[in-house]
């Protein structure tokens, strides 16, 4: 008997969790929307470093509103549909 089986529900709940939490420090004005200019500067030269036009390519992929500013929910979201 396996006491701590861990499900794909289990594991993909945890992600997101983490993900939510990480863009929380993106997240000024805690609204759950993030400044595409904030996210692109941080992946561009933090951590996993992607280039400008690998970050362009992400913020396609999610709705960005006339502010500049998208949903984390819908990165995440995006990001998850993606990891499947």
């Amino acid at each position: 008997m396996r006491i701590f089986a861990h499900t794909k529900v289990d594991d993909e709940t945890r992600a997101r969790e983490l993900l939510a939490e990480a863009f929380k420090v993106f997240d000024r004005d805690e609204q759950g929307v993030i400044p595409v200019n904030d996210f692109r500067s941080i992946v561009t030269t933090l951590g996993e470093v992607i280039s400008y036009e690998e970050a362009d390519q992400l913020m396609q992929l999610v709705p960005v509103n006339e502010k500049g500013r998208f949903k984390a929910s819908d990165f995440i979201d995006m990001l998850m549909t993606k990891w499947k």
